[in-house]
């Protein structure tokens, strides 16, 4: 298997794509994040907004650009840190596709820009994302 360290820089990591975020998911999240916040999970709230369904948190649409790495990880590689910018609102029933590019290398990290677009075609997340081979930092 290979892992992100057997990548080469510029390389597009394999694009996941959420056909359909369903209010479930939602309804999950808040409860384990205890962010009711009602943009997400009421109607009326979020159109009071402008939006016409509720908007997904953020956090849970930053956690979708993980799974982008999840096929090249092993137990010895650590997501270390996440940088992103939330770009514009996922809503809920929307689907979105998130894409990966190894921008850095090196022996002891990977440094992998990520992006993440909406099936409306809005850009809804950007960022990278470090991840440390824990053998070369132990």
């Amino acid at each position: 298997m290979n892992t992100l360290f057997d990548i080469e820089v510029g390389h597009s990591l394999e694009t996941i794509s959420i056909k359909n975020v369903p209010s479930i998911w939602i309804t999950r999240y808040a409860e384990v994040s205890k962010d009711f916040n009602p943009i997400h999970i009421d109607q009326e709230a979020a159109q009071q907004k402008g939006f016409d369904q509720p908007i997904v948190h953020g956090m849970l649409t930053m956690g979708f650009t993980g799974r982008i790495l999840s096929s090249y990880m092993n137990a010895h590689l650590l997501i270390e840190q996440m940088n992103v910018m939330f770009l514009a609102p996922l809503q809920v029933g929307e689907g979105v596709e998130l894409t990966g590019v190894v921008k850095e290398k090196s022996v002891a990290e990977v440094k992998v820009e990520v992006t993440g677009m909406s099936s409306s075609g809005h850009r809804v997340i950007r960022g990278e994302i470090v991840v440390k081979n824990r053998k070369i930092n132990s």
